[in-house]
């Protein structure tokens, strides 16, 4: 292997490196850059560079894909491993925002600054379309608000896989987006005083007055996020030895609809005990649904869930996340979401004492179960 320079204009160097005959086609093998400096010292030790870097296997030699174009190859390999919601929010950050600010820059091309200005954007006005499955007349309307922090993170995150991809098949030397400086996550500060065990007892009372009573005497007394209630079958739940599994969840995307998802792959595949006031819940509630089963004769949907819309069929996750802030407000309590449950299902424990929390627990290590999370 040899190189040397030549003299291009008054401001640039082309480097050429002899790689000697390549042995399938028998020809002369050459790899040759152009550099702008007009100090031949600079492009000598350029050369150096790449010519240890051909020794020792670490050159990457330069490319004409773009950010956007790797982007997009990179999702294509990665989409089939990803769930549904995930699938779309790494679409929105790649389509939305990446591409459109990134994507036309050459990948071997990207430095950190780019990036750290597309973040520092992000800051300033990130909100720029409608995600996939926005009405037409909505696509190009153009919002200036900020995006969040944790947005910006994601983004990052999202990008710096993307790159980390592109380092492992060796389309450039390194990660730009390593080291940078990301936006500071806001410290928690509580918006609204949790519940109260009255609180909780009284909101609990008039729930049973509401079509979502057991979604949220679920989410208080054992613990469970929305997806995982709203994809419990009949079939995960022991009423006799008062326990339930997490066996699948339910989700939901514009571009996918309702569908459900295997809890072991997203980690919320748990076996919990249920506590005596659920139980007994549990077991009225399954005798209404049974009525409800014979009236409808051959319209029920038989989907085996604890909690449908009425015809066995499951609900949408959006119709109780939007209705139980409404419903709270009404009562005069303001700011409490669905997911804010589970801060409530830890005030419900403490308040039942420690001794229930150890029964509960030492059942849990004793049956093989876990303890509400």
């Amino acid at each position: 292997m040899r190189g040397h320079i030549e003299k291009r204009w008054s401001s640039s160097y082309t480097i050429i490196i002899d790689l000697g005959k390549d042995p399938s086609t028998g020809k002369r093998k050459r790899i040759a850059k152009n550099i702008a400096t007009e100090d031949r010292e600079v492009a000598e030790r350029e050369m150096r560079r790449m010519m240890s870097e051909l020794d020792d296997g670490t050159y990457v030699e330069p490319t004409a894909l773009t950010l956007g174009d790797w982007c997009r190859q990179w999702y294509d390999m990665q989409k089939d491993r990803l769930g549904p919601k995930t699938r779309r929010r790494y679409a929105e950050c790649i389509d939305l925002r990446l591409i459109p600010r990134l994507g036309h820059i050459r990948l071997d091309k990207l430095q950190p600054l780019h990036i750290q200005r597309f973040y520092v954007e992000l800051s300033r006005a990130g909100r720029t379309g409608k995600a996939n499955g926005a009405d037409k007349a909505d696509e190009d309307t153009q919002d200036a608000r900020p995006l969040s922090p944790g947005l910006i993170r994601y983004h990052h995150a999202v990008l710096y896989k993307a790159l980390e991809a592109a380092v492992k098949f060796r389309l450039i030397r390194q990660n730009p987006a390593s080291g940078l400086e990301l936006p500071k996550l806001p410290r928690w500060q509580a918006r609204v005083k949790p519940l109260t065990p009255e609180q909780i007892a009284s909101m609990l009372a008039d729930a049973r007055k509401t079509p979502y009573y057991i979604p949220i005497l679920l989410a208080v007394t054992c613990g469970l996020r929305r997806g995982e209630i709203l994809g419990l079958r009949w079939q995960d739940v022991d009423l006799e030895a008062g326990r339930l599994t997490i066996n699948q969840t339910l989700g939901y995307t514009p571009e996918e609809g309702i569908y459900m998802k295997d809890a072991k792959t997203d980690g919320s595949h748990a076996t919990v005990t249920i506590p005596p006031i659920t139980v007994d819940a549990l077991r009225a509630h399954r005798a209404e649904r049974n009525k409800r089963r014979l009236k409808k004769g051959e319209g029920w949907k038989d989907f085996d869930l604890v909690c449908d819309r009425g015809d066995g069929a499951p609900c949408h996750p959006d119709s109780i996340s939007s209705w139980f802030p409404k419903w709270m407000k009404g009562r005069g309590t303001d700011g409490i979401t669905f997911h804010g449950l589970r801060h409530a299902h830890a005030t419900w424990l403490i308040s039942l004492g420690l001794a229930y929390i150890r029964r509960r627990y030492k059942s849990a290590s004793g049956t093989g179960t876990s303890a509400p999370r």
